[in-house]
């Protein structure tokens, strides 16, 4: 019985023609770990025997064993690994088989990438173009100036609510604090969070060599079966194992970008009282939507009068550290 898939139905073993049930596992009749089982419906017992007796510990998980007279027994997992010394020769057979067993599953995970090449260049491909759309999203707010170390300190005390604070003129024309009002809430601050996106070019730039070295290594491989490679395919799997991971990242970022081009960008003008600063919001609100940059303080002006009106004040000011 050659075949390293888990078993799991007790039914597959007792079908073995050389299963013997309960039969004592020692250190002398032992040969070799021939598969691993993780049985839930059956309730077994280990069979590992020293000058103590049996072990008979119940368990789910454990290997089948081959021993010396050509029959197989059970042996729990845990067991293999506490009942006898860690340099018997159990405890030795546990580990190879575990690390076989581990670089299999490696071997195995490379080869779905070799062997699915082209779904994985696809792949490959659209998050390039997602990197580029990212990339110059954060070329585009460079216009905001000051307005990104603001926008960066709400991320960091997630600080989403936009207020304004009003005040009124008395007889003698004096300003006079009226009320705070809250005129709304910034969308994905989480898009300042300082991340260095030149790093998402990095890490495509890894895919593509991995997926390029993975095929080289199953050349080699076909010319030489017999050669030992695990460490370059545990060295490619651990690189390729990001494809998963970086396209979410960048779909659930690219997905931010969208939903906060989608948003109130006006808010971004009520960070500061600083004008200038206010200014640099204003031109990129006007430049996301094709309209002149030049009109700035036009449009500070316009929207300023607006609040005026709505909150029936004299003056506004935005109500912040900054």
């Amino acid at each position: 019985m050659a075949e390293k898939a888990t078993i799991c139905s007790y039914d597959e073993i007792v079908k073995l023609d050389n299963f013997i049930e309960n039969k004592e596992i020692t250190l002398e009749n032992f040969e070799n770990i021939v598969v691993d089982y993780e049985i839930k419906d059956t309730e077994l017992k280990c069979c590992l025997t020293d000058d103590k007796g049996k072990c008979g510990q119940v368990h789910q998980k454990g290997y089948l064993v081959l021993l010396k007279d050509g029959t197989y027994s059970l042996m729990g997992g845990t067991c293999g690994r506490t009942k006898f010394n860690a340099d018997s020769i159990i405890s030795k057979n546990i580990a190879s088989f575990e690390n076989e067993r581990k670089r299999q599953e490696k071997l195995g995970r490379l080869y779905d990438f070799i062997n699915n090449k082209e779904k994985y260049e696809k792949i490959i491909n659209s998050l390039k173009k997602i990197v580029g759309e990212i990339t110059a999203f954060y070329q585009e707010i460079k216009m905001l100036g000051f307005n990104l170390n603001i926008l960066n300190d709400r991320y960091k005390s997630s600080d989403r609510a936009v207020l304004i604070k009003t005040y009124k003129y008395d007889e003698e024309g004096n300003s006079r604090y009226h009320a705070t009002e809250r005129i709304g809430y910034l969308q994905e601050l989480n898009l300042f969070d300082e991340k260095s996106i030149g790093s998402y070019g990095l890490d495509v730039h890894r895919l593509i060599i991995g997926l390029k070295k993975a095929c080289e290594l199953d050349e080699q491989i076909k010319q030489k079966p017999k050669a030992r490679v695990d460490r370059q395919v545990s060295d490619l799997v651990r690189d390729l194992s990001h494809f998963e991971s970086l396209q979410d990242e960048l779909l659930m970022r690219k997905s931010s970008i969208e939903r906060f081009k989608k948003s109130d960008l006006s808010l971004l003008c009520y960070l500061t009282s600083s004008h200038h600063i206010r200014e640099d919001a204003a031109k990129y609100l006007l430049k996301s939507k094709g309209r002149d940059i030049s009109k700035a303080a036009s449009y500070l002006a316009n929207k300023d009068s607006s609040y005026l009106d709505q909150y029936s004040c004299d003056e506004i000011r935005a109500k912040s550290k900054n």
